[in-house]
Order: structure tokens, then C-alpha cells, then sequence
């Protein structure tokens, strides 16, 4: 943990909210697991900056919003409402469908952006919103964050030499934000469609001052917005969340204090823009969406419980000792992002079901999911391991293969989306394990759905009949995929459509969560079809 003479933490805080935590962290259930490492010397009364209020820590007043307030100042409110008005089903092209008579049923495009923690937080939660039925269903939610890019992975390009270059002026083409496009399109949005964002991302192997290391992030995430807005020109508001408790692991590139620190940085960015401080920020002339605070997640390990949460040494892998959350922790992330998107004054009004929108969502499992691995033929039996994949390895020698039932649903299909998520047990260190690269995808629709799962000794592959092909790139560490499926569903004559899952490139392996249930997984996400329906 960073200690140094020059840098020595006076912490101030008030009494009286010292108490009213000890109070609240005598209330809620207690870890179950030793932390692997002590929080840092010091930081025991480290408040939350919601709770901190207008107290302060190293001279910066807490609060989410300017005067230590966790609410937007009223002269403000009327410009928030605005903007989450705005966010409306629109037609391809980007038009209003409202107001385009063409446009029968529009889309709202929400996007993640960030590193591997949001990847796997983004991942859990829209698995699990998919099929809502409470949420509006024209929300298509992608996953666009990625493993191992921090804020300047985000945010630079190079030159010609190879050179970082970090400027919105400079070539605004980098992996990270064509990673991002590619999984838009492939989940069946246009950019003109994508119009609210999640952004949680850090910067890794910060040093110096906790004024210069906030300053220095807070540079980066105007970038970042303004390079969302550049790339999204539609989004209206990217809520942002700081990063969740990181004291309890020996290999974080950025652990605590700055994981708690990192939260100023984004609440710098908010003030900055609402008092119009920055240019960069401005919201008026599109440089910039609106930037407000979605979910905060920083809880001081279960010394202090934040809003009935607490991080224990359980949320993570390998029990804390690895700083990304395993199931469990996703799901408190997860919770705590349909809470907010359901009940925040700048996200319920569009995020909720309107009556008589005319669509309805309809998630189907998997009647039948498997594999055939053909380095092992037919053998008997694969181990009880395999049960939770669906796998697909390079040069095809393996190939996973679903296949949905649709006869029960009668209403006429608008748009179909195939949902797959990896599995939390295979979230293995960046660059470590099977699953530990980055691999591309193809998910072919199989024209030949006469097949059926026989155990896991299942070996006869189903023959292919021109096949139409959707390819999705994914990602290690948690990645989530959505691939807009339209096309074969509605080409089923059957009332049964299959996919076979290839490798487009020789490079790595990849598993997917089956439809078998593991007695000890704490959260699963078996694949998925996402029908939207007309409902009359």
C-alpha cells in the first residue's frame, strides 16, 4: 500500500457521522472471510463522499454534487430533466419515432464504457435486464467495456510513429472505441440510436499527490466525454460511477487510497461542468453529453457500510487476494445498477415500461446447448466441468451448438437478440488460463435444427444449409455479447431455431455459460433469446 512521509492523510470528519456509521455497520451481516490484507493505516474512518457531506477529506468537501449535496442544485434540475427527455426511441437514422410516421419501432441504445470491472459489472447486470419486464423494451443494453484499458487506452490513439497521442483533434480511431462500434452494430443499433452511457473507468499506476492524481484523471474523463459525444453524437447523459473498495488485494494496479480518491476525480468533472468552469464540458453546443452520477459503489471494506453495503474478501476472486469481483460481487453492482436506472429522477422516465408501447420482451433459455469436441471424438464423457460451457476453441476444434424452442410464443417477432455471457468461474487473471485472451466469435444460424442434447456425450454435429452468418467480437475477463439474431428467426419455419458457435480465428479458447445449473455457482447466466414481440 502507498505510505510515504510527504504524503501523510489528515482525515477530517465529523462525530457525529463516525457514530451514525458505527451504528449502521453493527447492523448489517458481517464477512465471512479474514481479508487476505488490512486496510491501509489510517483509513479506518474514511467516509463515502455521499456520507462525508460537506465534511471533507485532505481539504476536498464531499458530497456527488457541488456544496456537499448528493442531488443535482435545484438551478440544475430543469436542465436534467431536459436531457432525460430526450432519450426516446429513434428510428436508425436517428430520427424521433414520435416524430417520423416511417419508424415503427425505434430503439434506445445504452452503452457501458470502461475496464475489466465494469466489463463484468455491465455484463451481469444486462443479462439480467434483458428480459425485464418492468423496463422499457426498446432498451438495448452492450456491454462496450473492455479488459485491461484504462482511461488512457480510452482516450489516446498514436501517430505515425507510434507515438500517444491524446488530444480530441488527433485521430480518433483506437482499438478500444472500434471495439465499442462493432459491439453496437452487432447488437443491432446504429450510432444515431445510442443516447445514455455508463462510464466507470480508472487510471492504472497513478502516482503523486492526491491533487495531481485527481486532477490528472479528471483531465482524462473530460476527453473520454468528449470523445463519447464524438463517437455517439445522440447520447444525451453518461452517468458515472467511481470504483467500488480495492484494499483487500496485493496485485491491484491501483489500490486503495485511489480507488476511494478516484471518486473526487468524477465529482470534480461534475461540478466543473455544471458551473460551466470547463469549456470542454460544455453540454449546450454538443462538446459534451451530461454527465451525472449513476450508482456509487465505494464502501470502506465492512468498516463502514455504505447504503446497506459492504465489500468482504468474498465479492472477489480468489477471495480477495484478485481485485475483480467474482458472481457475487457482480451482483451487488448489479442490484445496485437496476435500482438506480428504475428510481433516479434522470433515468426512470425513460427506463421504465410506457404503458401501451405496443412491444413486450420475451427471454427464452436454451432447450438444448452443447458441444462437440472432435480432438476428444465421441467420448463418453466430457467431466463434470464442461457441463457449465458451451466451448468453442481455435481451428474449430470445438464448436458449441443451441437451439431455442419459439412455438410458444405466438405474437410477431420485431427484433431478436442472442445473449451470451462467460462463465464467472473462468475469469481468470489478465493474460493467465484458457480463458484469458481475447477471441472473435461466429455465431452461424443453422439452417438443419434436426439435433437434440444427449448428455454431454452428444457427439453428431448437425449439417450446415447456407448458413447466415452474425459475427461478434468478445473479450476476456466477464465479456458479454449481444448479437442481433433478426434475420434467422424470422427465417424459422419451424418453430425452432438454431446457432453454432466457431472460432472466426484461430486464436485461444472460449466458453459460454450452458443452461446446466452448477449446484455451486452463486449467479449464473445461461444463454439467452431476447425476443421483442408486437403486443397489441
Amino acid at each position: 500500500m502507498r505510505r510515504s512521509a510527504a504524503r501523510t492523510r489528515r482525515i477530517e470528519v465529523s462525530a457525529l457521522l463516525v457514530a451514525a456509521l458505527a451504528l449502521a455497520a453493527n447492523a448489517q451481516e458481517p464477512c465471512q472471510l479474514e481479508p487476505p490484507i488490512e486496510p491501509p493505516v489510517g483509513f479506518e474512518d474514511v467516509q463515502p463522499i455521499p456520507v462525508l457531506g460537506q465534511g471533507s477529506y485532505l481539504g476536498a468537501m464531499g458530497g456527488l454534487y457541488p456544496g456537499g449535496q448528493n442531488e443535482p442544485p435545484s438551478f440544475h434540475r430543469p436542465v436534467v430533466r431536459s436531457f432525460a427527455q430526450q432519450i426516446v426511441p429513434r428510428a436508425p437514422d436517428g430520427s424521433v419515432c414520435s416524430q417520423n410516421p416511417t419508424c415503427d419501432h425505434g430503439l434506445i441504445g445504452v452503452v457501458s464504457i470502461g475496464f475489466s470491472n465494469p466489463t463484468q459489472e455491465f455484463g451481469a447486470f444486462a443479462h439480467r435486464q434483458n428480459a425485464h419486464p418492468t423496463r422499457d423494451p426498446r432498451i438495448v443494453l452492450v456491454s462496450g467495456s473492455r479488459a485491461r484499458q484504462d482511461v488512457k487506452k480510452i482516450t489516446c490513439s498514436e501517430d505515425n510513429n507510434g507515438n500517444p497521442v491524446c488530444e480530441l483533434d488527433a485521430d480518433l480511431s483506437n482499438a478500444y472505441w472500434e471495439g465499442v462500434a462493432e459491439k453496437v452494430e452487432r447488437a443491432g443499433l446504429t450510432k444515431a440510436q445510442v443516447q445514455a452511457a455508463r462510464i466507470k473507468a480508472t487510471m492504472e499506476d497513478p502516482i503523486g499527490s492526491f491533487e495531481d492524481a485527481t486532477a490528472r484523471l479528471r483531465n482524462d474523463l473530460v476527453t473520454l466525454v468528449q470523445l463519447l459525444k464524438h463517437h455517439y453524437p445522440n447520447v444525451q447523459i453518461a452517468y458515472v460511477s467511481s470504483r467500488t473498495y480495492s484494499g483487500y488485494s496485493s496485485i491491484s494496479a491501483n489500490p486503495e487510497p485511489y480507488a476511494y480518491e478516484e471518486g473526487f476525480a468524477y465529482k470534480q468533472l461534475i461540478e466543473d461542468q455544471i458551473t460551466g468552469a470547463d469549456p470542454g464540458l460544455d453540454y449546450t453546443d454538443g462538446t459534451a453529453p451530461l454527465v451525472l452520477w449513476g450508482p456509487y459503489l465505494w464502501a470502506n471494506a465492512d468498516l463502514h457500510p455504505y447504503d446497506d453495503l459492504i465489500w468482504c474478501p468474498e465479492d472477489y476472486e480468489q477471495n480477495g487476494l484478485n481485485p475483480h469481483q467474482n458472481e457475487i460481487g457482480e451482483r451487488k453492482v448489479s442490484d445496485r445498477l437496476a435500482a438506480f436506472f428504475a428510481t433516479d429522477p434522470a433515468a426512470a422516465p425513460w427506463w421504465r415500461a410506457p404503458a401501451g408501447a405496443g412491444t413486450a420482451l420475451v427471454g427464452l433459455a436454451p432447450t438444448d446447448d452443447t458441444f462437440v469436441e472432435e480432438a476428444r471424438g465421441c467420448a463418453p464423457d466430457f467431466g463434470d466441468h464442461e457441463r457449465l460451457l458451451v466451448t468453442v476453441a481455435e481451428d474449430n476444434e470445438k464448436r458449441a451448438f443451441l437451439r431455442f424452442d419459439l412455438s410458444p410464443e405466438s405474437r410477431p417477432v420485431v427484433r431478436a437478440f442472442l445473449g451470451l455471457r462467460v462463465d464467472p468461474a473462468e475469469l481468470m487473471t489478465p493474460g493467465a488460463g484458457r480463458l484469458g485472451g481475447p477471441t472473435d466469435i461466429e455465431v452461424i444460424h443453422e439452417a438443419d435444427d434436426d439435433w437434440e442434447e444427449n448428455g454431454i456425450s452428444w457427439c453428431d454435429q448437425p449439417s450446415v444449409a447456407a448458413p447466415a452468418a452474425h459475427v461478434a467480437r468478445t473479450y476476456s475477463r466477464g465479456s458479454y455479447v449481444l448479437v442481433d439474431v433478426t434475420e434467422a428467426v424470422a427465417s424459422d419455419t419451424d418453430g425452432i431455431v438454431g446457432f453454432r458457435l466457431d472460432t472466426a480465428v484461430a486464436s485461444g479458447e472460449r466458453g459460454y455459460m450452458s443452461k446446466e445449473a452448477d449446484p455451486a455457482a452463486q449467479f449464473t447466466f445461461p444463454p439467452q433469446l431476447v425476443l421483442l414481440v408486437e403486443d397489441p
